[in-house]
């Protein structure tokens, strides 16, 4: 039988092998970077650990895709004065100031059956099972290439982001919203929203 370790190799290679091919570059781990001069884009491939696999009836080769945005005129303390890029500092994805979990393109279903309806109906897990028989980079990388790509663009304009800051509603993270924003009005948001209104300098 093929090791878990085997399936996460070749998990990963194949999603590498889609990021690297618009532009994203892999450090180590399994976080992948675009640069621009205001803006990194990160997306991570997550496995899941024990305790979850446990959880959830399946097992570590089991995985998440997340992508973020990282405004690097913005340190993680929120001063304006200091730059990842110059600093050439890469973010954790938790350190990313706008977050997207995304979501399978495809049916499965969930490893067990006693599991609470949210999580029986979560899409944001590519189930693995131990086999490897349903491994399905495919979906992954039909994933990024259709959705990531043009959300993390959409993101990526300053102005786009403050404007859905300012009229965005809340949406469920498991089901496509985006997180680490905080709902409309809370104090997260107003101070990542502040941060972008003085980049932007009376441009909105």
């Amino acid at each position: 039988m093929v090791s878990v370790n085997e399936l996460r190799n070749k998990i990963f290679s194949e999603i590498s092998t889609c990021l690297m091919s618009i532009g994203f570059t892999n450090e180590k781990g399994y976080a992948f970077y675009a640069q621009s001069q205001d803006v990194i884009q990160v997306i991570q491939i997550s496995f899941l650990d024990r305790r979850h696999a446990n959880y959830f009836g399946t097992n570590t080769a089991s995985f998440s895709l997340e992508m973020g945005i990282f405004f690097s005129f913005i340190n993680t303390s929120g001063d304006m004065s200091q730059s990842y890029v110059k600093q050439m500092i890469l973010p954790k994805i938790y350190e990313c100031h706008i977050r997207r979990n995304l979501s399978r393109d495809i049916s499965q279903k969930a490893p067990k059956k006693d599991l609470s309806k949210p999580d029986r109906k979560r899409r944001d897990i590519w189930w693995v099972e131990r086999s490897g028989a349903n491994i399905n980079e495919e979906s992954a990388n039909r994933v990024i290439l259709k959705r990531a790509k043009r959300w993390l663009s959409r993101f990526s304009d300053i102005k786009y982001a403050y404007r859905y800051l300012k009229r965005g509603a809340w949406k469920d993270p498991w089901q496509g919203g985006p997180h680490n924003i905080g709902v409309k009005g809370c104090p997260l948001r107003q101070k990542l929203m502040l941060h972008l209104a003085t980049k932007l300098k009376g441009k909105i």
